[in-house]
C-alpha cells in the first residue's frame, strides 16, 4: 500500500500539471526547496558522507544513454568523470516500494554541476546542484515504484565529481521484486527497444539509415543541434506514419524528400502522442529530421518510430546527388565559416560587391577534389561568357591562409585635395593579383582565364581547406586589376603641373544573383582505372609522353582517350592517338556515381576540360582547345597543372 504521501505524489503527476508546478509542489512534499529547477535540501553534515575517494565505485563508460547507465550501488560513494562540457552521465537504480524515500548525498568539490532525477519516462523529477564548499544532502520520495535514473551534467568547468545514494526500497536495478507492476508508457515501450543514433549525424551526409518499425531514441545538444535520419520508399504513392510518444520536453520532427524539399513538420507534446501519415508520391530515399522547440529543454532523450508499406533501410550513409544546401552569413571570416559536406549542390549570394563567402572542408588527404561552380544547366551558368564571369572561387590550404591574408590591404595612388596620396584598399581578386595568396592558394576559377567553370585540386595531407567566392575586377588591356589613368594633381613650386598617375579598381562584372556550387571528394586511386596492356604498347611506341584521359564524354558516349605530348612551333600540344568507347553516360543519382561524374572530361564546343589525366605518373587536370591540322586532331594547352 501507499503511504499518503506517495498517493499525494502519484496524483500530483497525475494531474497533467506543468513540470515546473509538480518540481515546485514536489519539493514541498519531499522537505527540499520550492524552487525550480533546483530542487535542494539543507547544508548537510559528515554524516553518511565518506570524502575516501579510494573506495568510491567508479562509473562505466560509455554512459551518456539511458541504455547504457551505469548501475548505482545504494549506500556506495560514487564517482564519475565528465570528458566535455556537453557530457551527460546516466546512472540507474530500481525503487521496490511505492513512495520509498531516495537520499542523495554530494560532498564539498569544485566544478559546477548537478544531478537530475527522472523517472522510466524521462519525467523530471528534481535537480540537485553541487557546492564548493559545503556537503549537500537531498531527499525525495519516489512516486512510484520501477526504474530510476540519475543523470550527471556538467555547468561550468567540471572534471571528476562523487556522490552517493541511499534509501529503504531502493535497490541495484533488476535486483528487487517489486510490491507492484510498473506501470509502462508508450514511451516506455519505445525505449525499451530503441535503436540508438549514432552521431554525427546532424546533416544530410551523416543521415543514420533506420528500419521501417524499429524505435528510435537520441538526444539534441543544443537547440542549434538537429538529426537526421534516413529511409528509402521502394515504391510510389506510399504512405509513411510518424509516431512520437509524449515526452518530457517538445521537438519538431520534419519529413523531406531526396532533393531537401520540406514534405511535413509537426511539433510533438507533452502530453498527448504525435501520430501523422504524409504521402509519398514517388519511390526514392528521404529524411526524418528531429530539431529543438524553443522555450522548451529539448535536450532530453526523445523516441520515435516509422511505419508504412514499402518502406526499407536504405543501409548506407550517400545522399543523393541532387541534394541542395544554402550558406549561412555571415560567413565572411575564417572563423565563420561555412562547413561543406561532398556532393551536396550549394547556393549562395554576394551581398555587395565586397562581400566574401567562406567555406571549410575537411579531408582524410591523399584524394582529389573537384569544384564546380554553377554546375550542369544551373540558371546561374548563363552569366559566364568567355572570358569574363561575376564569381571567383578561390582554394586554400587551411594551414597556410590567414585571415591577414584575407584583410590585406594593397596601397593605390590617388590624388586627394590637389596632392599625391596613397589609399588601402581591400578586395580579395585584387589580392590575388598582387601575390598576397601565393603562399596559400591551391587552385582557383577564374572566369578571366579559361574557358572552365570547374578546377580540381589534389589534396595531400589531411586537415582542413576553405574555399572561397568573390566577385572579379575589371582589367585593362594589359591583363591588370590595378587600373591606370593619366592626370594632374596640383601644383609644383613653379606653379606648373603636376602630372600623376592615378590608381583604381573597377568590380565588374558583378552580380547579386544566387550562385550555385558542388564540391566532390573523391580518392585519387579508386577514381582511376588504366588499361595496363594499351597503356604498356603506348609507353613501348611513344616513352612517357603519352597522356592518358581515363573518362571523356562527347555527345552521350563515355570514351577512354589517349593524347600524344609533342612541340609545335614551340609551344607544347597533344595529339589525339585513340579513344576505345566505354559506355554511354548517364546522370548522377548517387555519391559513387557522382564521383565519376565529377571525374569525366567534358567536351564544350572546342573546348576540353580534362579533371583527371595520368602522364608520366603523375596526376594533372586543366583546358585544351581543338584545333584543326588536316586530318590531325591537334589540341592547344590553355591551362595545366599537377595535382599530386
Amino acid at each position: 500500500m501507499m503511504n499518503t504521501k506517495a498517493m499525494a505524489i502519484s496524483l500530483l503527476l497525475s494531474m497533467g500539471l506543468s513540470q515546473g508546478v509538480q518540481a515546485d509542489l514536489l519539493g514541498q512534499l519531499t522537505g527540499g526547496s520550492s524552487a525550480f529547477p533546483d530542487l535542494s535540501g539543507g547544508d548537510g553534515e559528515d554524516e553518511g558522507i565518506s570524502s575516501d575517494l579510494e573506495q568510491a565505485i567508479s562509473e562505466i563508460e560509455p554512459n551518456d544513454t539511458p541504455q547504457n547507465a551505469t548501475a548505482l550501488t545504494p549506500g556506495e560513494l560514487h564517482l564519475g568523470t565528465f570528458d566535455s562540457n556537453s557530457d551527460l552521465d546516466w546512472y540507474q537504480f530500481q525503487a521496490i516500494q511505492a513512495g520509498a524515500t531516495a537520499t542523495i548525498e554530494i560532498p564539498a568539490q569544485g566544478g559546477g554541476w548537478r544531478l537530475t532525477l527522472q523517472d522510466r519516462s524521462g519525467q523530471v523529477l528534481a535537480r540537485f546542484p553541487n557546492e564548493e564548499d559545503a556537503d549537500r544532502r537531498f531527499q525525495v520520495v519516489l512516486p512510484q515504484i520501477g526504474d530510476f535514473f540519475l543523470v550527471a551534467e556538467p555547468l561550468q568547468d567540471a572534471a571528476d565529481y562523487f556522490f552517493s545514494l541511499s534509501g529503504e526500497g531502493i535497490v541495484l536495478p533488476g535486483t528487487g521484486t517489486p510490491d507492484e507492476a510498473p506501470v509502462t508508457s508508450r514511451r516506455d515501450e519505445f525505449l525499451a527497444k530503441a535503436q540508438r543514433e549514432k552521431e554525427p549525424n546532424n546533416h544530410i551526409a551523416a543521415a543514420n539509415p533506420v528500419d521501417p518499425g524499429q524505435p528510435v531514441s537520441g538526444q539534441l545538444f543544443s537547440l542549434e543541434d538537429e538529426d537526421w535520419y534516413a529511409l528509402r520508399a521502394t515504391q510510389a504513392d506510399t504512405i509513411v506514419n510518424v509516431e512520437m510518444p509524449a515526452g518530457p520536453a517538445q521537438w519538431q520532427i520534419a519529413l523531406l524528400d531526396e532533393a531537401g524539399n520540406l514534405l511535413d513538420a509537426r511539433v510533438s507534446s507533452t502530453e498527448n502522442e504525435l501520430l501523422y501519415s504524409t504521402l509519398l508520391e514517388k519511390a526514392g530515399k528521404f529524411y526524418l529530421v528531429v530539431s529543438g522547440v524553443e522555450d522548451s529543454d529539448s535536450r532530453d532523450n526523445y523516441t520515435f518510430n516509422v511505419t508504412g508499406e514499402g518502406l526499407e533501410n536504405p543501409e548506407d550513409r550517400n545522399l543523393n546527388a541532387n541534394f541542395h544546401d544554402a550558406e549561412i552569413e555571415f560567413n565572411d571570416t575564417l572563423e565563420e565559416a561555412n562547413s561543406l559536406t561532398s556532393a551536396v549542390r550549394l547556393v549562395g549570394q554576394l551581398r555587395n560587391s565586397s562581400d566574401v563567402d567562406l567555406y571549410r572542408l575537411e579531408s582524410p588527404g591523399d584524394e582529389i577534389l573537384s569544384i564546380e561552380l554553377c554546375p550542369g544547366n544551373a540558371v546561374c551558368g548563363d552569366q559566364f561568357t568567355e572570358g569574363s564571369g561575376p564569381w571567383v572561387l578561390y582554394v586554400f590550404d587551411g594551414d597556410r591562409v590567414t585571415q591577414s591574408m584575407l584583410d590585406a590591404e594593397v596601397p593605390l595612388t590617388v590624388c586627394s585635395g590637389d596632392q599625391p596620396t596613397q589609399v588601402f584598399t581591400n578586395h580579395m581578386y585584387l589580392s590575388l593579383n598582387v601575390g598576397v595568396f601565393d603562399d596559400a592558394l591551391l587552385g582557383i576559377i577564374d572566369p578571366a582565364f579559361g574557358v572552365s567553370r570547374r578546377v580540381e585540386v589534389g589534396l595531400k595531407d589531411p586537415g582542413a581547406y576553405f574555399l572561397a567566392v568573390s566577385s572579379p575586377l575589371r582589367r585593362d588591356e594589359d591583363g591588370s586589376v590595378i587600373l591606370k589613368e593619366e592626370g594632374t594633381c596640383g601644383k609644383d613650386e613653379e606653379g606648373n603641373d603636376v602630372k600623376i598617375e592615378e590608381q583604381k579598381i573597377i568590380i565588374e562584372p558583378f552580380s547579386d544573383d544566387q550562385y550555385e556550387m558542388q564540391v566532390v571528394q573523391t580518392s585519387l586511386t579508386p577514381s582511376i582505372t588504366l588499361d595496363t596492356i594499351t597503356q604498356t604498347a603506348l609507353r613501348e611506341d611513344y616513352g612517357s609522353d603519352v597522356m592518358h584521359v581515363p573518362v571523356v564524354e562527347v555527345n552521350g558516349v563515355e570514351y577512354s582517350a589517349d593524347l600524344l605530348r609533342l612541340e609545335q612551333n614551340g609551344e607544347v600540344m597533344f595529339e589525339l592517338l585513340n579513344a576505345e568507347p566505354i559506355g554511354t553516360a548517364t546522370a548522377a543519382t548517387d555519391v559513387e556515381s557522382l564521383r565519376r561524374e565529377a571525374m569525366r572530361a567534358t567536351l564544350n564546343g572546342d573546348n576540353v576540360h580534362i579533371p583527371l589525366a595520368q602522364l608520366d605518373g603523375h596526376y594533372y587536370s586543366g583546358d585544351l582547345r581543338l584545333v584543326q591540322d588536316n586530318d590531325r586532331m591537334l589540341f592547344e594547352v590553355i591551362q595545366f597543372k599537377r595535382l599530386d
